[in-house]
């Protein structure tokens, strides 16, 4: 998800210098370009969004059914971080699905003209914001395995 948001972003970038550099007739090209990549990116990225959904839920409950390693991970992630758990789960999908459904709905009539850069890069910022909590998550609730020697 992060990866589709990122080429997004870096094609709006990209947009914006040739707009900017005033490309003229390949400018036009680009835009309709732009507008279809950026669809197909949200579409991909709302999907994404609906796997990580079903998946989280899931991972969970086999933490809380596992070892007493994995249920002490389960207890850490919604005790001693489960305000840092629920923020992840609440950028990524504001990110992904809320920025995302705006931005499909804006880009229908496949014009450039009023580009909605500010919602792509907010999306792209706000899913990296919560997939770098969720990478501190996985290490910070991290239980080691005692092997006896």
């Amino acid at each position: 998800m992060l990866g589709s948001l990122g080429v997004g972003a870096a094609l709006v970038a990209n947009y914006a210098y040739l707009r900017s550099r005033g490309e003229g007739a390949c400018l036009e090209t680009q835009g309709e370009l732009l507008c279809t990549s950026i669809r197909w990116i949200v579409i991909l990225a709302v999907a994404l969004l609906g796997v990580e959904l079903i998946v989280f839920p899931i991972t969970i409950a086999y933490l809380a059914a596992g070892p007493v390693e994995a249920v002490q991970s389960a207890a850490k992630l919604f005790g001693e971080f489960g305000v840092l758990t629920v923020l992840r789960v609440l950028l990524v999908f504001v990110g992904a699905g809320v920025f995302g459904l705006f931005l499909y709905r804006r880009l229908r009539d496949n014009s450039p003209e009023n580009f909605p850069a500010a919602l792509v890069y907010g999306a792209f910022a706000l899913v990296l914001i919560g997939e770098v909590v969720g990478r501190f998550l996985f290490y910070a609730t991290h239980v080691g395995i005692n092997i006896g020697v």
